[in-house]
């Protein structure tokens, strides 16, 4: 304060001038990560404001940084949406997000540890001749609030990052590779377009393959995206185009699928009714859930981005026109339905009937089968015995599909996790920085022991408290995104689930390896002569 301008006020005002910047370019360009980032450094700034007109600092911190984690946990959810309209958020909100509740929580820890270490060293001095150690512990963090702070925020947001991707892509592998993906299927066969098989029952027994586990098969005459246009004719924008997949199926398919419709056209009560309604009028069509989009234009990877509010609840049918590059030949139909997101694994296509696409897509020839096969069966062994039985297909089962795709997302999330947990290696800086405190505690009669020890307590507070506050964190604003729906509507109303292995394992070794860093280069100081310790700078 005897400053000529204090640092407290000075940086207040600039912090809060840039928060009011922000603002104005949030609703200036509908970005709602601009007015997530102005309301923080607003809360924030506040809080530096309130302690340097001498206002109880740890109420001032404690009770900004709870309003500011509450406008984080409400926000997602659209609390707040009546206020700031529908601003629009994306990826780089999980970052903005770490940063910020992660120093919320740091704050609560940092103003409020003093009533949580006394206690503990209370309990440690039952425990004999480790009661030094104890204390020493207890004081560091207590006096270096900085110091404290900074190294639980970065276990904080090494275990918040952790926590959080290993939670979302848990979740999301739950929602989209789940059985639903299948649709009631087991096997694909997709058959060169070269050789096709009309009818591939009869391919396969006349080629000694044992067919006794099938219970049904469905042909599918396929459309690429390169091989076609589709025009929209809605409200929306008339004239519209774009490229997209069409999948011709033939009536077994409308019988046999199990797939889930998210949105049905006024006038259909059930999805049956729905598919039922697609397999008696080649005029209709069914949409995969990809198809809509923020918006009504096209994405920059030619999906056909269609105006969520054409396709709500009881939605009036729309037309869709299918047009063959280099011909002349228009196809419409008419979208009765949407399907649940888990088929966009497989089935990212317009649904139609076969004899729908084979007119309207004459150049198109890509065949393929799928299998529906009884309970039981071993399914890559049965695809292999259709390969080796038709040399012109390729099978697969679609479990294996399924499996292959989680141990891909699953080995991208270990790598990640690889490289996220080298920022544990901090905890090696906060003891070797601190030689000359060593040297301190040994001339005043600390054994090397108990410089260790001490050391390892204070180490595993810190880890500790930056591990708890990054899961909790993590999993909570994991859970607050997919029960709102604030990271894509597919997640809203699903089933949460915990990670619970996940995050013991990488909890447990964040704890380990923080231990592990601060154990070696303790020792190693503790065995420094007491007067080289007290020379060191």
């Amino acid at each position: 304060r005897d400053r000529p301008i204090a640092w407290g006020a000075g940086f207040g005002v600039v912090g809060l001038a840039l928060a009011a910047l922000f603002m104005e370019w949030a609703f200036s360009s509908d970005s709602y990560f601009f007015f997530a980032a102005g309301m923080s450094l607003a809360f924030g700034w506040a809080a530096f404001t309130l302690r340097y007109f001498r206002l109880h600092e740890r109420i001032s911190f404690t009770i900004l940084a709870c309003l500011l984690l509450a406008f984080w946990y409400v926000s997602p959810a659209g609390a707040l949406d009546f206020i700031i309209g529908d601003l629009e958020g994306g990826p780089e909100l999980f970052f903005l997000s770490g940063i910020v509740m992660v120093a919320c929580g740091t704050f609560l820890v940092v103003y409020n540890a003093d009533i949580l270490l006394p206690p503990i060293a209370t309990l440690g001095a039952r425990l004999g001749r480790i009661v030094p150690a104890v204390k020493t512990a207890v004081a560091y963090p207590l006096t270096a609030r900085m110091r404290t702070g900074m190294t639980i925020m970065m276990i904080g947001l090494i275990t918040f990052s952790l926590v959080m991707f290993s939670t979302v892509n848990d979740n999301f592998d739950n929602i989209f590779l789940s059985d639903d993906a299948k649709g009631g299927f087991d096997t694909i066969v997709f058959v060169n377009s070269n050789n096709r098989a009309d009818d591939l029952v009869a391919a396969l027994e006349q080629n000694g393959v044992d067919t006794a586990p099938i219970v049904a098969v469905s042909e599918q005459r396929i459309a690429s995206a390169g091989e076609t246009e589709i025009f929209v004719d809605a409200p929306s924008g008339p004239g519209v185009a774009g490229t997209y997949t069409v999948i011709g199926a033939d009536d077994a398919f409308f019988a046999t699928n199990e797939f889930e419709l998210k949105r049905r056209a006024a006038g259909y009560a059930s999805d049956e009714e729905v598919w039922a309604a697609v397999a008696g009028d080649p005029t209709l069509a069914v949409i995969p859930g990809n198809l809509t989009s923020e918006g009504g234009d096209f994405s920059e990877f030619d999906l056909l981005n269609l105006d969520p509010t054409l396709v709500g609840e009881g939605f009036e049918p729309f037309t869709l026109h299918l047009h063959a590059p280099g011909t002349d030949l228009n196809t419409s139909v008419t979208v009765i339905g949407q399907m649940d997101d888990p088929a966009d694994i497989f089935w990212a296509a317009i649904i139609v009937q076969r004899d729908t696409v084979v007119a309207a897509f004459p150049d198109s020839d890509s065949q393929r089968f799928v299998i529906k096969t009884h309970d039981g069966t071993d399914q890559e062994a049965f695809a292999k015995s259709i390969e080796s039985g038709l040399p012109q297909a390729s099978a697969e089962s679609f479990q294996k599909l399924l499996d292959d795709q989680r141990a891909a997302s699953q080995g991208f999330l270990l790598l990640f996790q690889g490289f996220m947990g080298l920022g544990l290696m901090i905890a090696f800086r906060a003891v070797v920085e601190r030689r000359q405190q060593i040297g301190m505690l040994r001339a005043i009669g600390y054994q090397r022991s108990m410089v260790a020890l001490s050391f390892v307590f204070e180490s595993g507070f810190v880890a500790l408290s930056g591990i708890v506050l990054g899961a909790v964190l993590g999993v909570s604003l994991s859970w607050v995104l997919f029960s709102s729906g604030g990271i894509g509507e597919a997640s809203e109303g699903a089933d949460f689930i915990v990670p619970w292995l996940q995050l013991i394992v990488i909890c447990g070794i964040a704890f380990g390896a923080s231990m592990i860093m601060t154990w070696f280069p303790a020792q190693s100081a503790s065995r420094v002569a007491v007067a080289e310790a007290l020379r060191y700078e």
